[in-house]
C-alpha cells in the first residue's frame, strides 16, 4: 500500500517543482540560465518517478520549458544590454522576502528603475520590451495590495 502513494507523491513533487519554473517564467522572475538550471534539475527529479506515465508527463512538461527557453533565446531584445539591466532590477525587486509592505515597497522602487531605465533607450521598441520587464512588479503589488491602483508607465508617454 505505501509503495502507490510514494509514486504519486513523486510526481506531486516534480509538478509542484514544475509548476514553481513555470510560474517564474510566466512573470520573468528567471533568466534563460536560470530556466536552463531548473530544466537540468527537473530532469534529474523525472529519473525518480516509477511510472511510465508520470515518467512520460513529465517529459511533456520539461518540453515545455525546453520550448519556453528556445523562444526565449531567439528573442532579440533580450540581449541588450538595457533589457538585461532592467531584468535584474526585476530580479531584486521581486525578491520574495520582508513583509507585505517591505514587498510592495520593494516592487514600486523596481518598477521606478525600470521607468528609468526604459528612459535610456533609443528607440520606441526598446522602450517599450524594457517597460514590459516591470509587468510583474505590478501584478506583485496587486496581489499584495489589491485594490491599489498603481500608475505604471506606458509606451505612449514620452521622456520627460
Amino acid at each position: 500500500m505505501a509503495r502507490p502513494h510514494a509514486e504519486q507523491w513523486s510526481y506531486q513533487r516534480f509538478h509542484a517543482e514544475y509548476d514553481k519554473v513555470l510560474q517564474a517564467c510566466l512573470t520573468a522572475r528567471l533568466t534563460i540560465d536560470g530556466l536552463e538550471y531548473a530544466i537540468d534539475k527537473l530532469t534529474e527529479l523525472r529519473a525518480n518517478l516509477t511510472t511510465i506515465a508520470d515518467y512520460n508527463q513529465a517529459g511533456v512538461d520539461i518540453e515545455t520549458l525546453r520550448d519556453i527557453m528556445r523562444r526565449a533565446r531567439q528573442a532579440p531584445y533580450q540581449t541588450k544590454p538595457l533589457f538585461q539591466e532592467a531584468s535584474r532590477a526585476l530580479s531584486r525587486a521581486t525578491w520574495d522576502h520582508g513583509s507585505a509592505e517591505e514587498r510592495i515597497e520593494r516592487a514600486r522602487s523596481g518598477i521606478a528603475e525600470i521607468a528609468a531605465i526604459a528612459e535610456r533607450a533609443t528607440d520606441e521598441v526598446e522602450r517599450t520590451g524594457v517597460l514590459q520587464v516591470a509587468e510583474p512588479l505590478a501584478l506583485l503589488i496587486d496581489a499584495l495590495q489589491p485594490g491599489t491602483v498603481l500608475e505604471f508607465p506606458s509606451a505612449a508617454q514620452q521622456p520627460g
